[in-house]
């Protein structure tokens, strides 16, 4: 959990941050950063610890990525094809018998 203790232990020229909702509860942010070097992973409230998280970035100067967004795939996702047990039986029994050299 955040801290305002806590600074990240940065070593390289460039700072990058990425912050988010946390997945399943959105009034948390999960904020994950790197300089190349070191990388740090820390969650707090938005409501008790965001704006303080988002100060100690900007005195680090540390650049404020925003998340990406991805679109719904417009696609039908089907399950994989498992192959029938007759068909692995065959496919490893073939992978058994020595091929023939081409002359």
């Amino acid at each position: 959990m955040f801290s305002t203790s806590w600074a990240p232990a940065w070593s390289g020229p460039s700072k990058l941050v990425i912050v988010a909702d946390l997945a399943d509860d959105t009034s948390q942010f999960v904020a994950y950063g790197t300089d190349g070097t070191e990388s740090f992973r820390v969650q707090g409230s938005k409501a008790n610890d965001l704006d303080a998280f988002k100060a100690l970035m900007v005195s680090e100067e540390a650049d404020l990525l925003a998340p990406p967004t991805i679109e719904p795939l417009d696609v039908l996702i089907r399950p994989p094809t498992i192959p029938s047990a007759e068909a692995c039986e065959q496919s490893f029994d073939s992978s058994l018998v020595p091929q023939q050299q081409a002359a």
